[in-house]
């Protein structure tokens, strides 16, 4: 008697790790599915889903989350006898509070060398105040947005820059600086590389066009092969110039990555506020009481008003009046609307003028300099006929 048996295959066993689960953007993660099994077969496939949609198909990968976010991760395992599993993981991906960035110039040199160190691009992305501590690799560490320091012996050194907001949080980045001819420094591997960004505008408003540039990125013992940009808005980007257009208003945090030809990388991170479409601003001349005025007497005190509604419930209005060569600051009119803006009192002869002469005041709006606004009155000396006095018409430009 024939007895026929069926090999029943048993499914493979998903399983994976993930290093880090979690951190600020942007954040490198490593996968590792070797802890997946299969008693009755060997697994012949792999195949990663990050949640961002980037995909993967080795056993162990490594993946860079660009923006923040809680992402699930998907991994399906196949055998050689077609059985299949699979397993999910989270990531989670804060918003970074604070970034450190910096320059360096130069980046090499015969000892002694002087060094000019600036992070003025580092920020915290609530507009708090950061401290900078500096590690030269050498000896005692620095302070302050800038700093100089010379290096007087040859060798290989790590300058790392440390910024802390009020609340504690911190971030940290690194630089080579290359001294001399050194023979005697032994290997210590691949240096990385040195991301430099220049965004232009970094302001403006919607829809803003922006220009991004890393060629100034520098690499002391290779060469740049790869660079990643996220423009904050989820929107990315690779090469070394590229542009984005912002059509929504905020504040968005621009991040660079460059790869060397051994791996390593470093960032750097800049910030694009971008605003609304700003109403254009009117500029009237008018009395203590911020009431519109027909004319001045020669003994009257002058007063200039400014409506700027994209600096509605500002303590201070950003820009100045001038009249004529003189500028003078706005405050917020007492009692008025939160976008109403006026002058203190000014005297004819405080801008060397006496009566009989035409004025004209002009407000620009600083963060918007298309949004120019004038008015223009005559001034004569006071008449007991009753004579009326002529004023110019408002005009906006």
């Amino acid at each position: 008697m024939l007895v026929s048996c069926a090999l029943l295959n048993s499914p493979p066993q998903a399983s994976f790790v993930l290093i880090p689960p979690s951190g600020n953007v942007p954040l490198t993660v490593s996968f590792d599915a070797s802890s997946s099994s299969d008693e009755g077969g060997i697994i012949v496939f792999y195949r990663w889903k990050f949640g961002d949609g980037v995909t993967g198909s080795d056993r162990i990968e490594t993946h860079i989350y660009e923006a923040p976010g809680l992402y699930t991760v998907r991994l399906l395992v196949r055998d050689n006898l077609g059985g299949e599993d699979s397993a999910t993981g989270t990531v989670l991906v804060d918003e970074v509070a604070v970034a450190a960035s910096f320059s360096a110039r130069p980046l090499s040199g015969e000892p002694p060398l002087g060094v000019d160190f600036d992070a003025s691009n580092s920020f915290d992305l609530d507009g708090e105040s950061i401290t900078f501590t500096w590690d030269y690799g050498d000896g005692p560490p620095g302070v302050g947005i800038t700093s100089r320091h010379t290096y007087y012996s040859s060798g290989i050194y790590r300058v790392l820059l440390t910024v802390t907001n009020v609340t504690g949080e911190t971030d940290s980045t690194a630089q080579t600086i290359v001294v001399g001819t050194t023979p005697e420094t032994p290997d210590e591997g691949n240096a990385p590389p040195s991301a430099v960004l220049v965004v232009t505008p970094d302001w403006g408003f919607v829809p803003l066009a922006v220009s991004f540039d890393a060629s100034g990125s520098t690499d002391p013992d290779g060469s740049i092969v790869g660079y990643r940009w996220n423009f904050g808005n989820g929107e990315v980007a690779s090469g070394v110039e590229t542009n984005c257009t912002y059509g929504s208003p905020g504040r968005f945090v621009v991040r660079l990555m460059v790869v060397d030809n051994d791996g390593a990388f470093s960032r750097a991170a800049q910030t694009v506020d971008v605003y609304a479409s700003a109403a254009a601003s009117t500029t009237t001349f008018v009395n203590s009481a911020g009431e519109e005025v027909a004319s001045y007497l020669a003994t009257d005190r002058i007063y200039v008003k400014v409506l700027a509604a994209d600096h509605a419930g500002a303590t201070i209005l950003v820009g100045a009046v001038a009249i004529p060569s003189r500028t003078f600051d706005l405050q917020p009119l007492p009692g008025a609307a939160s976008d109403t803006f006026i002058t203190r009192a000014i005297s004819l002869a405080e801008l060397g003028m006496s009566g009989g002469t035409t004025i004209t005041a002009r407000y620009t709006n600083p963060t918007n300099p298309s949004d120019t606004s004038s008015d223009t009155i005559t001034v004569a000396a006071a008449r007991s006929d009753g004579t009326s006095y002529f004023r110019g018409r408002d005009s906006h430009d």
